[in-house]
């Protein structure tokens, strides 16, 4: 229950950074993409902190099995608002933008937890950086993912790590780029962007080809 609590109020911080950030609505695919990303480099950028739900790799990529019946359950209540709605013959598309109501408990409550400012501020910056990137290349920076990535060639399709171990190969990239970067970055500061960038880079030379 823990996890489904701290799942709903991760969804809410997303999305209103996202509508921050200028994104016109996020899929349920995208919130999936950027709550993985969150939770498998949080090691390295959100040390300490333990994240109570995870992620399953997928044909679809990497998917939390809750996580759709939550936001759709935030929708019901009137926090997220539903913007665009593509039916095509394989599925149905749905995009999602925080309500007003949503932001006010978002900044009247979720940002009072004095327990979850770090946490906050790491959502942030996630969605910072990933904002730089189209909105349908979250797809292709997910297949180049190292754990993904590794998962795919063995066809594995079970929990991804998401813990501080050598087996979260996402993290371990992230701290190769720390221990033979420039000089250890704090959060509070907001400049661990500049190690996301490199780590999303390579991500993006890598499907573009040029390792």
């Amino acid at each position: 229950m823990e996890g489904q609590y701290e799942l709903k109020n991760d969804i809410l911080i997303v999305a209103y950074y996202m509508e921050k950030d200028g994104w016109n609505g996020v899929s349920k695919t995208n919130f999936q993409r950027v709550l993985y990303f969150a939770a498998v480099l949080s090691p390295t950028f959100l040390k300490d902190y333990e994240w109570t739900y995870g992620f399953y790799n997928t044909m679809f990529g990497p998917i939390n099995k809750d996580l759709t019946t939550e936001l759709e359950e935030l929708f019901a209540k009137g926090l997220l608002s539903l913007v665009d709605r593509k039916i095509t013959s394989k599925r149905v598309e749905e995009k999602y933008v925080i309500s007003l109501q949503g932001e006010k408990i978002v900044e009247n409550h979720i940002m009072k937890l004095n327990y979850e400012t770090s946490k906050i501020l790491w959502l942030e910056t996630i969605v910072k950086v990933l904002t730089i990137y189209e909105d349908n290349f979250l797809s292709k920076l997910i297949k180049e993912d190292p754990n993904v990535s590794f998962m795919n060639s063995g066809n594995q399709k079970t929990k991804i790590p998401t813990n501080d171990t050598e087996e979260n190969l996402s993290n371990e990239l992230v701290k190769y780029l720390e221990e033979n970067g420039r000089e250890k970055l704090k959060l509070e500061g907001k400049a661990d962007e500049e190690y996301l960038l490199l780590f999303f880079d390579l991500l993006y030379r890598k499907y573009k080809g040029g390792r």
